[in-house]
């Protein structure tokens, strides 16, 4: 059995051994390769990984032009040759349990993908007391809805999930059109997969306002891409549009119209009347999510398709 970690890495020098160390240190009878993708960093990011690789067995390190981290998941996606995918986000930390704990989860609920939950850490800090704890599998949740889990924020984060690869492949790996991954992978893989969730904290995220460099700062982004990411998922899965298009149409028109009257501090109109026929089920609901879009404007980072 073969598991492969895949990380994608922009600009996180002042983390990143301690990332690496925590993946290599994965506690499991199992075989293990490492893809590391460096999307562009204008830091010692790369070179800090190129002499990690030197030492550690199994270790790629690739490089690429700056595409955002969808598009960099999708270069390690298709450099990965295990039969398990365990994706990680460059700034987060594994606990040493957390792959054999998620492997053991997946078989026990026949499912294809796994989640775990998560904890913050400081980076200047040592990390929370149950980094120290062993984590032994003792409930599993499979998950009857994943998709209506997923628009929900209940099962959705970067670095939790562990998943066969035959599962990454046939959901088509990240939405390209979308800058961050976080909700267009989980998605895609709710529509065709098999999902479990288990309860314990399998990986600590650097709390954002801690590190200028991580992309939760930007409210904007992270508003638009999750807008997009449903919008796409909407037109591709018309099966879904279908039974959740309408609930998608109003999140997103609502959260336009309270984000740029909060930036404003006054009412944008179109926006209103989009979120009001959105209420009302007026229209279509891809065409008011996609409308919603306008009210993050400028500054949005796009792919590199």
């Amino acid at each position: 059995m073969l598991i492969s970690f895949v990380t994608t890495v922009y600009n996180k020098a002042p983390v990143i051994e301690r990332v690496v160390d925590a993946i290599v240190a994965q506690k499991g009878d199992f075989d293990r390769e490492y893809i590391f993708v460096d999307d562009g960093s204008t830091d010692s990011s790369l070179s800090l990984l190129r002499a990690m690789a030197e030492n550690t067995p199994g270790m790629v390190v690739v490089t690429q032009e700056n595409a955002g981290p969808s598009g960099a998941l999708n270069t390690a996606f298709g450099l990965v040759t295990g039969d398990f995918i365990k994706g990680q986000d460059g700034d987060d930390i594994l606990h040493p349990d957390a792959t054999a704990l998620l492997l053991a989860g997946l078989e026990r609920g026949q499912a294809d993908v796994i989640f775990g939950q998560s904890e913050p850490y400081l980076a200047d800090a040592g990390m929370p007391p149950s980094y120290g704890q062993s984590l032994r599998l003792s409930d599993i949740e499979v998950k009857d809805d994943p998709v209506w889990d997923v628009l929900n924020g209940r099962v959705c984060n970067p670095s939790g999930w562990l998943a066969r690869a035959a599962s990454v492949k046939a959901a088509g790996g990240c939405d390209p059109a979308v800058f961050v991954q976080d909700v267009s992978l989980p998605l895609r893989l709710a529509a065709r997969s098999r999902v479990a969730e288990v309860p314990d904290t399998v990986f600590y995220f650097l709390k954002p306002s801690d590190d200028v460099f991580h992309m939760s700062n930007n409210q904007r982004q992270i508003l638009h891409d999750v807008t997009i990411a449903q919008a796409n998922f909407m037109r591709d899965y018309p099966e879904y549009k279908s039974r959740f298009g309408w609930w998608i149409a109003q999140k997103a028109a609502g959260r336009a119209w309270h984000w740029a009257r909060r930036r404003s501090g006054r009412a944008d109109w179109r926006l209103f009347a989009n979120y009001l026929l959105a209420k009302l089920r007026i229209g279509d609901p891809h065409r008011r999510t996609m409308r919603a879009l306008r009210a993050f404007g400028d500054g949005i980072r796009k792919p590199a398709i």
